[in-house]
């Protein structure tokens, strides 16, 4: 399953133009993780790199993401102020709530999205197996 990392963010915003560029260092750190996909929607823009027309309110942005994931009820990501960060990772939904720096975010973003993996000798890797509580 992956997870989906969205920021919602307007221009205007000086908290978000502080974000910038520590968003852009957190996705170039990420680049490499193909489970995580991330969306930027901004205030009057719409979702950043979509083809839409512009005439989309951010609630019918949000609407559209949120009915893409499949998420509903209490699950939705929700733009509840500038700059909002959230995830959807195994069909919950997170608000990112932490300090605003790359280690912080990267830690947050890979909190339940890494398989527990084990290097083995040949450089393979292997599920570790799950304890049994008996």
């Amino acid at each position: 399953m992956s997870t989906v990392v969205c920021k919602i963010y307007a221009e205007w915003c000086g908290h978000c133009r502080d974000l910038a560029p520590i968003w852009e260092k957190v996705k170039q750190q990420m680049r490499r993780e193909a489970r995580v996909k991330f969306i930027e929607i901004e205030q009057n823009k719409g979702r950043i790199g979509k083809e839409h027309n512009g005439t989309k309110t951010l609630d019918q942005e949000m609407n559209e993401l949120n009915s893409e994931l499949g998420n509903v009820g209490k699950n939705v990501i929700k733009a509840e102020g500038f700059p909002t960060i959230a995830k959807t990772c195994n069909g919950k939904t997170d608000r990112y709530e932490g300090e605003r720096s790359v280690k912080a975010i990267i830690a947050w973003i890979n909190k339940g999205v890494r398989n527990k993996t084990k290097r083995v000798h040949g450089g393979k890797k292997r599920r570790r197996a799950s304890r049994r509580v008996q």
